[in-house]
């Protein structure tokens, strides 16, 4: 009896060590899924978060294809204002007028014209800031056409000609009428006419002005077919000649409840702004010209490249805006009227520099 127990006892441990040896491997099986699905899934989860949302931000600018605006070009062709998350809109206008108008009004953040236009905004109570520079040189060329090289040599000769300007009111108009006063010309003595700036070209070709004053591409063009330039503007010859040195032309414009409200935005567009002027010069006037689309170069890029040589020495390398060439084109602006006798001008409250500053 006491045999029987003890075999009994023998066969239901042996069926017990049997019924856990039997129940491991599914265990084992079930845990290493678990354990590998998170290196698995989480590759396949970062694609389908959402981007984060660029900034909408809206500019107008003086004119197209102008490189006195170039910035703006190079910085969409290299993609800046994404890096910087913005989604810039470019508004291209007729003249450097519109364009001061347009940021004066409120339709846009930024504006991209001549110092002029700040100048002018502040006589009318509006705080309109440039912070950018883009030239420290005009950039601009008075060409005169060709059929007339024997009867226009100096700027006096102009009397009783038609010339044109990229617009009434701005920097081409305000600078044609300072080279006036110094040649003894009076307002009358000259019939000054907008001709836009791309139109500038065919303007000459119908012979519609004896001359006008405008920036590269444009001039290119028109010394190509064999115009001359009386003032080159591009040159720091010329522009000491006639304005006594360095001139703050052309750059980005912005109000000053922006700089106050939404300095970052402001910074980002500055950013982009100068990165592409470090791009110009640090690169071929080939290389900037094969980096453009054909709507901004025209199809012959070879001149582009060649306009862009010539207007090389008045652009900016570090949108950097300098106290003597805001100083020279004040005094222009005396000349020209925007400035009226008498009146205190804010001299700081025309610009900023300390945005360009920051760029690192």
């Amino acid at each position: 009896m006491a045999r029987k127990w003890y075999a009994l006892g023998l066969l239901v441990l042996a069926l017990a060590l049997l019924s856990a040896c039997a129940g491991a491997p599914p265990v084992a099986q079930t845990a290493a899924p678990t354990l590998s699905a998170p290196a698995v899934t989480a590759p396949t989860q970062a694609p389908n978060q959402a981007a984060p949302e660029l900034e909408k931000v809206s500019v107008a600018i003086g004119a197209q294809g102008a490189m006195v605006y170039l910035p703006f070009d190079v910085a969409k062709a290299l993609d800046l204002y994404k890096q910087e998350g913005l989604d810039v809109t470019l508004n291209f206008m007729s003249g450097g007028t519109l364009a001061g108008n347009a940021i004066v009004s409120g339709s846009v953040q930024f504006s991209g014209a001549s110092l002029d236009h700040p100048i002018a905004a502040q006589a009318q109570g509006k705080d309109i800031r440039m912070v950018t520079s883009f030239t420290h040189l005009p950039g601009l060329t008075l060409v005169v056409r060709k059929d007339l090289k024997d009867k226009i040599k100096t700027v006096a000769d102009l009397k009783g000609q038609k010339v044109g300007v990229t617009g009434i009111g701005s920097g081409s108009h305000v600078l044609l009428v300072y080279l006036m006063n110094k040649a003894g010309l009076k307002p009358d003595d000259v019939q000054i006419v907008a001709v836009g700036s791309a139109t500038a070209v065919p303007a000459m070709q119908k012979g519609e002005v004896a001359a006008v004053m405008t920036a590269d591409p444009f001039t290119g063009v028109m010394l190509k077919e064999g115009d001359y330039a009386l003032v080159d503007f591009c040159t720091e010859a010329d522009t000491t000649k006639y304005l006594g040195g360095e001139y703050q032309f052309t750059g980005m414009e912005t109000t000053g409840d922006m700089i106050k409200n939404k300095p970052q935005t402001v910074q980002k567009m500055v950013n982009a702004m100068v990165k592409a002027e470090r791009y110009v010069a640090t690169h071929s006037p080939e290389e900037v010209a094969n980096l453009l689309p054909a709507e901004v170069t025209g199809k012959d890029k070879a001149l582009y490249a060649q306009g862009l040589t010539h207007i090389l020495p008045a652009l900016s390398k570090d949108g950097i805006i300098t106290e003597a060439g805001v100083d020279n084109a004040i005094a222009v602006n005396k000349v020209f009227g925007s400035i009226k006798p008498g009146q205190t001008l804010n001299i700081p409250a025309l610009y900023d520099s300390d945005f360009a500053k920051n760029v690192k």
